[in-house]
């Protein structure tokens, strides 16, 4: 059963082996060559499946069950994603959500994609997924980027609980001085291109 379709890829709730699973599909490009575009789309799925392994030693993931050319299956995760929490009232998981990032960051990744529909609280834990655009990177510059993707998308969608959750997701996290002053840079880079 298609859950959902992107521009990049269309997931899929099916049952692999047994097991309640989601299959990830990368989108054919039709404006790439063909030997090109499937290149592409093998290496960035190898790519996502290798990150989801190396993040899954810090914070919850999809266990990954296969990995083909144009697809990726993982283990369907139930629980309600932050999205929804947040859009309920329910922040509960505010400083969790940033507790989850520092660790994901302090073990060297950087996901690219932070938003409250790619984390999923399920057994009172966070988990993350859709490692799709995420990289290896213990940079300063890159921990503040996914920090201020996450604000700016919070600001915007959830922005009536926004000055509530953000200090908290911070807190959470333990955002020191420099890391604070570096959102703030990056931020003021972006008001003025």
């Amino acid at each position: 059963m298609l859950i959902y379709h992107g521009a990049e890829a269309k997931l899929y709730r099916e049952s692999f082996l047994g097991i309640d699973s989601v299959r990830k599909v990368r989108l054919k490009k039709s404006y790439l060559a063909p030997a090109l575009d499937k290149g592409l789309r093998s290496s960035r799925l190898r790519a996502e499946a290798k990150m989801l392994a190396r993040a899954r030693q810090a914070v919850a993931t999809p266990h990954v069950l296969f990995v083909g050319t144009d697809e990726i299956i993982m283990e369907y995760v139930e629980g309600k994603t932050v999205r929804e929490l947040f859009l309920s009232g329910d922040t509960s998981c505010a400083e969790a959500v940033g507790e989850g990032i520092r660790k994901l960051h302090n073990a060297g990744i950087v996901h690219n994609d932070l938003t409250t529909s790619n984390l999923i609280v399920a057994n009172r834990e966070v988990c993350f997924i859709d490692f799709g655009l995420a990289q290896a990177s213990t940079s300063l510059e890159d921990r503040a980027v996914d920090l201020a993707v996450l604000k700016h998308m919070l600001s915007s969608t959830h922005y009536s609980i926004f000055e509530s959750v953000w200090p908290r997701i911070l807190k959470g996290y333990g955002a020191e001085k420099r890391l604070k002053a570096k959102i703030a840079e990056i931020e003021s880079r972006a008001k003025y291109r």
